[in-house]
């Protein structure tokens, strides 16, 4: 019936989405700049006021991930 996918599989799907995740907060860092957290977050609850829950987890990912592009590094 179904096919088992391999653990390989899916770490690698797991590595090209986190890959998606942080290509797509840098271009909305681009266009955004010091914006575009607050436009992230704009679109978590745009998602969520529409039930659209996988796409409300996307902006949540991309939220997550611009905060983390923009904060500076940790002083070692």
């Amino acid at each position: 019936m179904g096919q088992k996918i391999s653990n390989a599989d899916k770490e690698q799907v797991v590595r090209l989405l986190r890959h998606e995740i942080q290509r797509a907060a840098a271009r909305l860092i681009k266009v955004r700049h010091s914006n575009a957290l607050i436009y992230a977050k704009e679109q978590v609850n745009v998602m969520a006021e529409s039930d659209r829950g996988e796409d409300q987890v996307y902006w949540e990912k991309i939220a997550d991930e611009v905060e983390n592009q923009l904060s500076p590094p940790d002083a070692a």
